[in-house]
This record gives C-alpha cells, structure tokens and sequence, in this order.
C-alpha cells in the first residue's frame, strides 16, 4: 500500500478480451482476521473503472475518468505478455528503438496509450515501462514513472509467457514495488464465469 510497507496476500482471477481489449478483475485482499477488501478493476470499451469494497458493502473506491481510462489501457497493454497473439492485433502499433527494445501502442476509444517494451537476447519479453497517472492522495493523479518486471517463463496450454510480475512506480528516492503477482493457471477461449 505504501512504501516499505507489509505485503499482503491476494487472490484473484482475470478475464480479457483481444479483438476489442478489455478486462475484468476480481481480487480479494485478508489484511486481517474477519475483514477483507474486493476489488475489481476493469476495462471495456477504453474505459477503466475501479470498485474497491470493504467486506463487500462499504465502498472504498469507485474510481473512473481519463486517468483511471490511462491506467487501464496500460494495465492491458502489460498484462498482453500473458496473450502475447494480441500484439500483433490491429489496436497494436509498433515502433522500433533498438536491438532490445520497442515503443508499443494501444489504439483504441480515447487516447493512444504507449509504453515501451524490453526483451532478452531470446526475445523475451523482460520489462515494460511507461508514464501512468498514481493517485498522490486528495483526489489528485500525478503522471509517475511505472513499469512490470516479467520473470520465470512456463508453458501454459502451449503458450509460454511469464509466470510472474512485479509491477512499481519508479519514485525519485526509488522504485516503489507495490505488487508481486504469481499466475498459477491461464486458459485461452473460455467464456467468463460472471
């Protein structure tokens, strides 16, 4: 939650779309016996939206507008390293920089989001970076260095893609690593359970 703060466990699942990209997630954090918070946090139609609820009932956040719309379309943008057949999808604009390293675009409904991408000598998919808007407290979005760590490649119903990120804004007095993820399970072409 903050800077050298206690990590916390939590649990979630992931549904995208590719053709037009979207997402829905539901996570569930336990910071304490008997409480937890849900989140979810969404895309669709180049809108993002974030809902984060107390023990289910009091909410916490429910966040949208152009930074929330920024942030989302960067999330997918990330997170397409786990369906990496979406970059070469029309919304999908690449623009080389070097031997390792490429700007990648989204173009969809509202403003193209860009981040740039970093590859090992195999090709590998290794770090994504980008300028995304980190709510500062009171309301108030600051455009913030960030960036996704992509590590431990595993074969997932044929795919090979990264089975774990860790995703930080990068501060002036260092990288604030707000989230370690571990996918366990990916499939591809299922219908959503929600």
């Amino acid at each position: 939650m903050k800077p050298n703060g206690r990590w916390l466990p939590i649990e979630g699942e992931e549904y995208f779309t590719v053709a037009t990209p979207g997402f829905v997630w539901h996570a569930v954090v336990r910071p304490a016996p008997l409480v937890w918070i849900e989140a979810r946090d969404r895309l669709l139609s180049g809108r993002g939206n974030m809902l984060v609820k107390l023990c289910s009932t009091l909410t916490i956040a429910d966040a949208g507008g152009p930074e929330i719309d920024q942030g989302a379309n960067l999330r997918w943008l990330a997170e397409a390293a786990w369906f990496p057949y979406a970059f070469a999808g029309d919304p999908i604009q690449w623009e080389p920089i070097d031997t390792r390293s490429a700007r990648v675009t989204l173009l969809q409904e509202g403003l193209p989001v860009s981040a740039i991408v970093e590859v090992d000598d195999e090709g590998k998919l290794v770090r994504l970076r980008a300028d995304r808007y980190r709510d500062t407290g009171g309301g108030r979005a600051v455009l913030t260095p960030w960036s996704g760590h992509y590590r431990d490649y595993l074969d997932f119903n044929g795919t090979r893609v990264p089975s774990s990120v860790e995703v930080a804004w990068d501060l002036e007095e260092g990288a604030f690593s707000y989230a370690r993820f571990q996918v366990t399970a990916l499939e591809y072409n299922v219908a959503a359970r929600f």
